[in-house]
């Protein structure tokens, strides 16, 4: 396993990790125990956010640079659960890049694109170096 510092509490969790592709495996599955242990069993959704921002993260954040921290905050509020990434990289101009649209024969650019549908509600910092991701993941009381 990858080097991954984990932080657990009852209701978020922690981790950091260097900026290392093969580690995004092992913290989506990491999250996904987390989740389970919460009863979300409806997770595809959120792991594919967490996936596409942690790729985000290492790769065009951190330049796949291994001496780079990922910083990956998950917590739960009432019915929603935000995922904060966070990379050590100058960050982009995401105002331009949310409004742009991905050639279809292009091998990379739709990670944007796929964190805005999936998610109920996406949030960077101003230098573009942070995204908080929010989705609605539980069920209201007596609703199933």
């Amino acid at each position: 396993m990858s080097y991954l510092d984990i932080t657990l509490n009852p209701s978020s969790m922690r981790i950091f990790f260097n900026a290392r592709v093969s580690t995004i495996d092992d913290v989506c599955n990491e999250v996904k125990d987390f989740l389970l242990r919460r009863k979300v069993v409806k997770h595809f959704d959120v792991l594919l956010l967490l996936r596409e921002a942690l790729i985000n993260a290492v790769v065009h954040g951190s330049k796949k640079d291994f001496s780079k921290q990922i910083k990956c905050d998950i917590w739960f509020e009432k019915l929603d659960l935000f995922i904060k990434v966070c990379d050590e990289g100058q960050g982009f101009d995401w105002r331009k890049k949310s409004s742009q649209i991905v050639e279809l024969a292009s091998t990379s650019g739709r990670g944007l694109s796929i964190m805005k549908v999936y998610a109920t509600k996406m949030e960077y910092n101003e230098c573009g170096n942070e995204v908080t991701l929010i989705k609605n993941v539980m069920m209201p009381a007596g609703v199933e």
